[in-house]
């Protein structure tokens, strides 16, 4: 008799096959919607478009930073790529992934449409089980929603893993772990090759199975075994009958681990699955997920069903330095791995082999294989020699660290499964060029270097390095072993849990380790084999070496127009020196620059390539502004001397510039005994591009460096927009290479902040009103200009400099310059200078006449055509919101039930992040007031707060209003109405928002009402958005249904 709980499996099952359309054909082959998707990627370049399981192109812009999984296996797939930090929301059968217990819970098998618009996800990967019309609403919500084709096998699995990669910017991570999975998938094909299949049956409870075109069936397949249902030509997931169960004789029965158990009935009990105990419970999050983790049930019933095979390919995880080789050679301190997979035989004994290559007599130690199927033999106990294993006196052979035959006692079969055990010898020690020992070199600069050489009776090996003068990991202990000898990163491995830097395929040789840069002193080493642990010392003393300059990089690129920085190192006790860039024979220009040291040992030198050549004692600027020392205690003075390679007639040529530095204060011997000859490569300049910015009032405080604006974006409170309102912030996201220079050597380059810096290098002269109609020949402007003048007239310019800049922020490593500015200040000084409804060009323009190398009286003639010029449109609107209502019989407006959390929700042309006023009120017979001053706009531009009503009749009307000091009319309000739940069943229909239109979405909901004449009527109404996940109508409730009840088939 079936139990209840058996009873609705059979139910669930049923349901299966009369929805089946929900979920997709039982048992069919789904092919990737994009081939690509099917092998590995080549990148992860962003937009990304696949057209998914709905059947529409989907397009992911950007990277995405927050992502909701509507299924268990989208999120573990999400975890095995790595990228587990940018999931915010879950379902509920995936919170047994560590962490994402304290995740947002958006469903089980149905969807909390809701809670997933209000985490407001970048992407929302959802199972091919959600039904299309939740899809069409969160889409319709402005959310990018991916649906994936139904898993049916484990490829599918791959390619869905790879596919999530691109979908989430993690291409390399995914194609790494689904590249995992292949390789152990075809370890394990291999393993299983040749070998019978057992007949296995899946217990799925209730007395279903799953059949061919499974997943289960490719999961037994890849296991190694004969799927009963498959053979007894059941399709899909249905029902097996314990006749068909007896027919077919199940060697093995697998269940997961919600279902637990399999049948203990008569028929059950007849197979030889029962009768040999021969039954496995695997987790059910693995099994039944189409993840990476799924590879995990492969593996374990690969090694129950073929535990030999299993053993020999994967060794079962054990931890073990080689396994046992009959006939071989094992190095003592070895630990070798040794399985005896046979059901008969619990003991193995180890036995000595004699000179004479008999077993002797003396029995060396007995192994137990009652409690397992392996052992490992630590061989560190035993003294060199040969050795076999036997039982009763017969000897075993081990082929690959599996007893593989019983063979007899005779000196052939001796021979044949003996293994000898060799003691490694093993030295280390440091010498010299002509491989003779060494115990110390001088110098400590370049070409500190000698070779430590190796030696043992072992061919390869892998050995620990260790010194007291280094943490395992430190990357300094690295730089000295690889810099300068044959072993390269690939060789090196840090094993983190014995804290121990490893050399990997050491054989007998010198190998150079680099000293340089290390201070003068004794280093001491130990270098110990892994798995023998055998060890040696050796030492070597660095001297101190002759004072030297080092330039600390090959070379150095510039853009033409910026300041290079070249670093110099000071060793062996050197103070001052020379550095030459350039050469007057090559170059037509040679900087000569005096050197001096604050005794740290180390000086950056700043070049401004937009005054190098230039003469200070003709000029307005100081020697000190074209070149100088990074650090206020260093000191590095152009020397001009009489030397006319100094000068040019313009800015410095693009070009390979040689660069020199030496010991010697004289140029001349210093250009001719140089310590250090490297290159400063300068490049030619551009001004890229400028795209616009906003941030609201509240959060342009928060730009204070370079990296606030990754972080506010990431965000999603700095938005990129091409729309603005008065109060706005406006950021300028200039890029433009070559302006360094400009802005002068108390620019703190580094740091990103130049505010001050920026608004002193636009020169007055080209910002005034009457220079505009003058010549404008130096530095660079920032300024709006309305896009469309009126008929006869010049385009209104605002500059943007007397407006003063809130903050101007610099990344030197992408050459972007991101100017911050108040639109409050530029309407305040200048009244009507930003006209509502207007459109305006935010420009930018270089110029400078010797950045861009041209002559000054060419402006007279040809204009600003000579001027390097990006721009970006900004339009100006007026700050305003509305609400999203919904129609009722009493009229439009906002609708909310009588209870508690009831969520109001709106629209505005704030930017992101600003904060808005919402209250709700009545002044009726029984007044109230109920008000939220701290509702954050979003970045989609909506706001949404929540208000108990739980203490307010139905049909009760009351007004909700929004206010900023930024609206025209500082408070927008609407007409509310408290209305029961029966009254508001609604559908989606378009409102007009501020900035966007949606269209028109009209279905149509049955009530449960009866008519007078007995049939039921329909009884549409109209909203903006739903305030409850919506109903699925009764094929999709008993679909829901149906797969809370299949848990052994999760999506």
């Amino acid at each position: 008799m079936r139990t209840q709980h058996e009873r609705g499996i059979a139910i669930g099952i049923a349901l299966l096959v009369v929805l089946g359309g929900l979920v997709g054909p039982v048992g069919a082959t789904v092919v990737a919607s994009d081939p690509a998707a099917t092998a590995p990627s080549e990148d992860c370049a962003f937009p990304v478009e696949r057209t998914d399981a709905t059947g529409e192109p989907v397009t992911v812009e950007e990277e995405p930073e927050t992502v909701v999984t509507l299924n268990p296996s989208a999120a573990q797939t999400m975890w095995e790529i790595g990228e587990r930090e940018k999931v915010n929301g879950v379902s509920e059968y995936a919170t047994y992934l560590e962490g994402a217990e304290d995740l947002t819970t958006v469903g089980a098998w149905s969807v909390d449409v809701e809670t997933v618009v209000k985490l407001d996800p970048d992407l929302v990967l959802a199972p091919n089980t959600v039904p299309p019309e939740t899809v069409e609403k969160l889409r319709d919500s402005g959310l990018t929603v991916y649906k994936f084709e139904m898993a049916t096998s484990l490829a599918d699995v791959q390619s869905k893993t790879r596919l999530t990669g691109e979908l989430v910017g993690a291409c390399d991570a995914a194609d790494r772990r689904a590249d995992e999975m292949v390789d152990t998938l075809a370890d394990l094909e291999t393993a299983v090759e040749g070998e019978d299949r057992p007949r296995v049956l899946y217990h799925m409870g209730g007395g279903y199975t799953a059949g061919e075109g499974t997943f289960i069936d490719s999961i037994i397949e890849a296991a190694g075994g004969t799927n009963v249902a498959a053979q007894a030509g059941i399709d899909g997931y249905a029902e097996i009958s314990e006749e068909i169960v007896v027919e077919q004789d199940p060697q093995w029965i697998f269940t997961n681990s919600d279902i637990g158990s399999v049948p203990s009935s008569s028929g059950y009990e007849q197979t030889t699955a029962l009768e040999k105990n021969q039954t496995l419970v695997v987790n059910a999050n693995y099994v039944s997920q189409p993840a990476p983790r799924t590879v995990r049930p492969v593996e374990e019933i690969t090694r129950f069903l073929h535990p030999t095979a299993y053993h020999g390919a994967m060794s079962d995880g054990i931890d073990f330095d080689e396994s046992l080789d009959s006939n071989a050679i094992h190095w003592r301190g070895q630990e070798i791995f040794v399985a005896d997979t046979t059901a008969d035989r619990d003991t193995l004994t180890l036995r000595q082999v004699d000179a004479d290559g008999e077993l002797a007599g003396t029995l060396v130690k007995q192994f137990s294989f009652s409690d397992g199927s392996t052992q490992v033999l630590d061989t560190a106990e035993y003294e060199p020699g040969s050795y076999a294993f036997t039982e009763d006196g017969d000897v075993i052979t081990v082929e690959d660290g599996t007893v593989t035959a019983v063979t007899d006692s005779s000196s052939d079969a001796v021979a044949d499964g003996s293994f000898a055990i060799v003691e490694q010898t093993f030295a280390a020690s440091f010498v010299d060029e002509n491989g003779d020992p060494v115990s110390a070199i001088s110098g400590s600069g370049a070409g500190a270097t000698t070779p430590v050489r190796f030696e043992s009776n072992r061919a390869s090996y892998d050995v620990v390095v260790s010194s007291d003068d280094f943490e395992y990991d430190d990357p300094e202990l690295a730089r000295t072993v690889l810099r300068s000898s044959a072993f390269g990163r690939e060789d090196v491995r840090l094993d983190h849990d014995a804290e121990e830097f490893i050399l990997e395929g050491v054989r007998d040789g010198a190998y150079t380790v680099d000293f340089t840069d290390r201070d003068p002193g004794t280093y001491d080493f130990e270098f110990e084999v892994v798995d023998t642990a055998v060890a040696d010392n050796a030492s070597i003393a660095i001297t101190e070496g002759e004072p030297a300059l080092e330039l600390d990089t090959n070379s150095a690129s510039v853009h033409r127009g910026d300041v290079a920085e070249i670093d110099i190192d000071f060793i062996n006790g050197a103070t001052e020196g020379t550095l030459l860039v350039g050469d007057p024979s090559t170059d037509g220009y040679r900087a000569n620059v005096s050197l001096v040291d604050d005794g740290d040992g180390s000086l950056t030198v700043a070049v401004n390539t937009y005054l190098a050549g230039t003469n200070p004692s003709k000029a307005d600027h100081a020697a000190g502004d074209i070149i100088w020392a990074e650090s206020n205690g260093d000191r590095a003075t152009p020397e001009n001397g009489a030397d006319p390679s100094q000068e040019l007639d313009g800015l410095l040529d693009t070009g390979r510039y040689e660069v020199a530095v030496a010991t010697e204060n004289d140029v001349d011997r210093a250009a001719a005994t140089s310590d250090d000859v490297e290159t400063l490569v300068v490049e030619p300049r551009k001004t890229h591009a400028l795209s616009t910015w906003r941030v609201g009032p509240g959060n342009a405080g928060h730009l204070d460096a370079p990296s606030d604006i990754p972080r506010l974006t990431r965000n999603k409170i700095l938005t990129e927009t091409e729309l603005v309102t008065p109060g706005d912030y406006l950021v300028a996201e200039i890029s433009a290479s070559g302006l360094e220079g400009l802005l002068g050597r108390e620019a703190d380059l580094d740091d990103g902040a130049i505010t001050d810096d920026f608004e002193d290098a636009i020169s007055p002269a080209n910002t005034s009103a009457e220079t505009w109609k003058g010549p404008r020949t130096e530095s660079f402007g920032l300024f709006l200009e309305a896009s469309d003048p009126a008929k006869n007239r010049e385009p209104r310019r605002v500059d943007l400099h007397d407006r003063e800049f809130e903050t101007v922020l610099y990344n030197g490593t992408q050459d972007t310059y991101y100017a911050v500015v108040d639109l409050d200040e530029v309407v305040d000084e200048k009244p009507g200078a930003l006209d509502e409804d207007t459109t305006y060009d935010v420009v930018f323009s270089v110029m400078d006449s010797r950045l861009l190398g041209y002559d000054e009286s060419a402006w007279a003639t040809e204009g600003d055509d000579l001027h390097e010029t990006v721009s970006a449109s900004i339009a100006v609107e007026e700050a305003d919101a509305t609400f999203r209502t919904k129609s009722v019989p009493d009229g439009e407006g906002v609708v909310v039930a009588p209870a508690d959390e009831q969520t109001i929700t709106g629209q505005t042309t704030l930017a992101p992040g600003s904060e808005v006023l919402v209250s709700v009120h009545t002044d009726g017979p029984d007044p109230f007031v109920k008000s939220d001053s701290a509702v954050e706009v979003l970045p989609n531009g909506t706001f949404a707060t929540e208000f108990d009503f739980s203490d307010r009749g139905a049909n009760e009307p009351f007004e909700v209003s929004v206010s900023s000091p930024r609206f025209e009319e500082e408070t927008v309000t609407t007409e509310g109405f408290v209305v029961s739940p029966a009254t508001t069943t609604a559908v989606p229909t378009p409102t007009q928002s501020p900035t966007t239109e949606r269209s028109t979405v009209e279905l149509t909901v049955e009530s449960t009402e009866s008519t007078a004449a007995g049939t039921t009527s329909a009884s549409p109404v109209s909203e903006t958005s739903q305030t409850s996940t919506p109903g699925f109508g009764v094929p999709v409730a008993l679909g829901g249904l149906l797969l809370a009840l299949v848990f052994s088939v999760r999506p």
